[in-house]
């Protein structure tokens, strides 16, 4: 998925890739790339159900322009009780 954000996806009849996500650029220089990068959206979503035959969900789910980037679950373990954050990326970079 990470490779799919970031080099986009190939279609018949388009010259480049089609782009689905544009990351932070090094340089600030070209305003049409920081334009781009200014439209991307980031979504968090609760409890996000992936089966139709039972109750199982995914805690927090992060989207990227309407594409699953990141799960984060709670891991528990703490002597206090509290809930820490973990993040689990879905394709490794």
């Amino acid at each position: 998925m990470m490779d799919v954000l970031r080099h986009g996806v190939e279609l018949l009849g388009l010259r480049t890739p089609l782009m689905l996500a544009q990351f932070k650029p090094a340089l600030v220089i070209n305003a049409d790339i920081l334009a781009r990068y200014a439209a991307n959206r980031l979504r968090v979503v609760r409890q996000v159900r992936y089966s139709l035959h039972n109750e199982h969900s995914i805690d927090l789910v992060l989207f990227l322009n309407g594409l699953p980037a990141a799960t984060v679950p709670p891991t528990c373990g703490n002597r206090f009780g509290r809930v820490t954050v973990g993040w689990r990326f879905w394709a490794a970079t």
